[in-house]
């Protein structure tokens, strides 16, 4: 979801704390918001079991290029509630989509991230790599090693951007599975 919206909520409620028995009313709203989304989405439980709220496809994505991607992310260790997580999606489906993209990292790639997510070119490249560097220090080494064989330099010991993009992408455009 937009940052707006989540600056929505945060005012509604705490304007809803406010109130006289402001607790009771935002339980019971809460409540029915989950009521709902359990009516409507009874048997999507996908996207929360890799700890996402997930509604539905965002901005057009390929839901198949969308899941792949999730699950590499989640078996190469990437840990979810890091904002690096989110840029990695975002830049593996943009190479799925535009492959040239990998070879324009600083110029595209990291810039239309970015934009995407409201942060500098800069702070999408430092956000990503330091999910890999974590990906790296959490992720299951055999896997890992499985999975990129002796495409990393030993002496950095872990990818780059680039090279974690490129494998990925590469993975989720060959079906590779997860």
């Amino acid at each position: 979801s937009r940052p707006e919206y989540y600056s929505f909520k945060a005012r509604t409620e705490s304007a809803i704390s406010k109130l006289p028995f402001g607790d009771k009313i935002a339980t019971k709203i809460h409540d029915i918001k989950t009521d709902i989304k359990n009516r409507l989405y009874s048997q999507s439980t996908f996207f929360e079991d890799l700890g996402y709220r997930y509604i539905g496809p965002i901005d057009g994505h390929d839901m198949k290029t969308l899941v792949r991607t999730l699950r590499y992310a989640r078996e190469l260790g990437v840990p979810a509630h890091l904002r690096g997580h989110a840029y990695l999606v975002e830049a593996v489906i943009l190479v799925v989509q535009q492959p040239d993209a990998l070879y324009h990292m600083t110029g595209r790639l990291y810039p239309a991230v970015a934009r995407k997510y409201h942060t500098t070119p800069a702070g999408a490249e430092r956000a990503m790599r330091h999910a890999v560097e974590t990906a790296w220090l959490r992720g299951d080494p055999q896997f890992l090693a499985c999975f990129f064989g002796n495409s990393i330099n030993p002496v950095r010991g872990k990818p780059v951007n680039s090279e974690f993009i490129a494998r990925v992408s590469g993975a989720v455009c060959q079906g590779v599975a997860a």
